[in-house]
């Protein structure tokens, strides 16, 4: 995180975080390719692969299901692990998941 001083419009002094995103990509430690199963099979084959990481480690899944999308938002929200970036390309919807 950044903080960085600004003066406002009545000239008073205010600090401001923003947060930074790394230039580097995470390391993916292990990749899973779940295109062609359909909800809950991508969710529960990535919490199989998450229990066989070690905490800090990074999961990336490729999933084609348009609900894997709503499924894994609401996992990692509700667990220790981070959902580091979700993007798609096209069809394939792509997840990288750091281990809490």
């Amino acid at each position: 995180m950044n903080c960085y001083i600004v003066r406002d419009s009545k000239n008073v002094l205010n600090l401001r975080f923003h947060k930074v995103k790394l230039m580097t990509e995470p390391v993916i430690d292990e990749t899973l390719d779940a295109s062609g199963l359909n909800c809950p099979l991508p969710l529960l084959k990535a919490k199989q692969a998450l229990n066989r990481l070690a905490p800090g480690q990074v999961l990336k899944v490729i999933a084609t299901d348009a609900g894997s999308i709503r499924d894994f938002k609401a996992y990692t929200d509700q667990s220790d692990h981070v959902l580091l970036d979700s993007f798609t390309e096209a069809e394939p919807y792509v997840y990288i998941i750091r281990r809490g």
